[in-house]
């Protein structure tokens, strides 16, 4: 099964979506918040995965490979996007060096909020990762910008 990490998950909800595409999600907060009931469930039947640390904590300790890495906008970690160079680089190695060869991270806010040509230019400057989709993603009425991991 493909295996999905969705940083800053939050209550799960989207665990769940990934779930229904086929994954193995785990999810990444540094909070404990409370869960709704189908996310409480689909936890204790081991469908999803959620883990309660510091993400960049995850991220540094992670032995684990991943196909997709979900980060949602405006979430405290995707801000990394926008700090100086070599912070956001850092970051996105981060990410990259969890990535299956073929692994998306992909990048999701409401519309109205994203400044997807800024991350689109920060994302694909790092060297990292190239652009593969935008579109209008029908999850929550969410806008998602797809990066396929370079090699």
């Amino acid at each position: 099964m493909k295996r999905a990490l969705d940083i800053g998950t939050g209550n799960g909800a989207y665990l769940l979506e990934l779930y229904q595409r086929g994954y193995f999600p785990t999810g990444i907060d540094k909070r404990d918040r409370v869960l709704p009931e189908n996310v409480k469930v689909a936890r204790q039947e081991g469908r999803v995965e959620i883990i309660i640390m510091d993400a960049l904590t995850y991220l540094e300790s992670c032995t684990e490979r991943f196909n997709l890495v979900s980060i949602r906008y405006p979430d405290e970690l995707a801000f990394y996007l926008f700090a100086p160079h070599r912070e956001a680089l850092d970051f996105l190695g981060k990410i990259h060096r969890i990535l299956e060869i073929d692994g998306v991270l992909e990048i999701t806010s409401r519309i109205q909020d994203f400044p997807y040509k800024d991350i689109i230019d920060t994302v694909e400057k790092s060297g990292y990762f190239e652009k593969t989709e935008l579109e209008f993603f029908c999850f929550g009425n969410n806008y998602t910008v797809r990066f396929r991991k370079k090699i």
